[in-house]
């Protein structure tokens, strides 16, 4: 029995022996005796976006066998081969002339017998005009200093913003055009040679963390017809209620107000001093806003070189319940150092009021 038993076991054992002889035969052809060669691959590659453009970086490997490698994109329909010495540890290539886009690469290294590492891919966006036209102008607000210098304030940029700077030009009072540079964590700039009547353009740097190069917005150009309020002074008024001081219709804020005392009656006034003549060519007026419609329902606007001697620049109709900027047009040519606002007449006996602003001509 166990004889039988072991001639069986021979047999099968013979023929899987044969069946192996077969299949080796079959894919001998395929078989590469010493092994597949594989050079050492990149690593750490990465890749950030020009404008239209891409730069890739990695690190050659410890492969002294690796010669070159080749980056391969838009589904290896094009490629670029970059040189890889021995000597060079950091290897970086650009790509130019790209469609904005998101795109793959692969990288592949190759040794001097041509054998081709396992592929490396990494991906990212690539920055184009239409990403270039999104990019903003930092806001900034230009004011005319009483000495005619420029100060422009710039909005205080928070913690995740991409902008690193901003480029202001500008025409000089000897009529040269002049740059100067405004850093993100720069608030304000005081240009003292700055030509009243001109204009000036800006432009914006952002360098996103997907960036290897700033990209910048396009030039925008300002005029400059607001006065700096910081340095106007209230020099009359008509009444004030508690804290409601007339100074509160030039701190910049409409929330805040102006209130007269409740037993005066129209017509109210306050007056501004500019500190030296301006050519007026609008003003502007809110009520206390959000929702305070104790307002006027007519104001008039003068003028005047001494605060005494006014001239009626005109009378304009107040929407009280408006929180708007309500701008009226003044077409009066001479200059005046002081501005008188008169409330004339209203639903109280009092007035409530939110801000003031004008506009010049240089």
């Amino acid at each position: 029995m166990k004889t039988i038993k072991y001639l069986i076991l021979g047999f099968i054992g013979l023929l899987s022996f044969m069946a192996c002889k077969k299949m080796d035969s079959t894919y001998k052809e395929y078989v590469v005796p010493s092994g597949i060669i594989y050079p050492g691959k990149v690593l750490d590659a990465e890749v950030k976006s020009g404008l239209n453009e891409a730069k890739l970086t990695w690190k050659r490997g410890s492969d002294p066998k690796v010669t070159k490698a080749r980056v391969y994109w838009n589904y290896y329909s094009d490629s670029m081969d970059v040189v890889m010495p021995v000597d060079q540890t950091q290897v970086s290539c650009h790509i130019k002339n790209l469609e904005e886009n998101y795109y793959t690469f692969v990288i592949k290294t190759f040794d001097e017998d041509g054998h081709v590492s396992v592929p490396v891919e990494v991906s990212g966006s690539i920055h184009g005009e239409r990403y270039q036209a999104s990019l903003l102008n930092r806001t900034a607000k230009p004011r005319v200093n009483v000495d005619n210098t420029i100060y422009i304030l710039f909005d205080q940029l928070n913690s995740s913003s991409d902008i690193v700077k901003s480029e202001v030009t500008y025409t000089t009072t000897s009529n040269q055009e002049k740059t100067v540079s405004v850093k993100a964590e720069e608030h304000s700039v005081i240009l003292s040679d700055y030509k009243l009547g001109t204009s000036y353009s800006m432009r914006t740097f952002y360098m996103p963390e997907t960036a290897y190069q700033t990209m910048v917005s396009d030039n925008e150009f300002f005029e400059i017809t607001k006065l700096n309020k910081q340095q106007w002074e209230i020099v009359g008024y008509s009444s004030y209620y508690n804290t409601d001081t007339p100074a509160k219709m030039i701190d910049g804020n409409p929330a805040t107000r102006w209130g007269t005392l409740s037993p005066h009656t129209y017509p109210h006034f306050f007056t501004v001093d500019f500190g030296v003549p301006r050519i007026i060519t609008s003003a502007s007026l809110w009520r206390q806003t959000p929702t305070n419609e104790e307002g006027p329902d007519e104001v008039q606007f003068l003028g005047s070189n001494d605060n005494v001697n006014f001239v009626v620049l005109g009378n304009y109709p107040f929407n009280r319940l408006s929180n708007a900027e309500q701008v009226y047009k003044l077409t009066a040519a001479n200059a005046f150092r002081y501005f008188q606002v008169k409330q004339i007449r209203g639903p109280k006996n009092y007035v409530v009021m939110g801000e003031f602003d004008v506009t010049v001509k240089f």
